[in-house]
């Protein structure tokens, strides 16, 4: 999270400034589900749902990084 607020407050009109500004919140739930997860720090397991909440969430900056890139 840190990075990309360093990079909106330097390029405000990037594509993935945008991307990541208009999702901040929704970023930062997401990131709870990975951190609270057994993935990461926790012992919450990961459902279907939240798997899919994240995925969909870093596709959106990939697709903005590697705009050709396959799925």
């Amino acid at each position: 999270m840190e990075g990309f607020e360093i990079v909106s407050e330097l390029n405000k009109e990037h594509p993935v400034t945008i991307e990541y500004v208009s999702k901040k919140e929704t970023i930062k739930r997401r990131i709870d589900y990975r951190n609270n997860s057994i993935l990461s720090h926790g012992v919450d397991p990961v459902d279907k749902d939240k798997y899919e909440k994240m995925e969909e969430i870093i596709k959106g900056f990939v697709q903005r990084f590697i705009p050709d890139i396959d799925d």
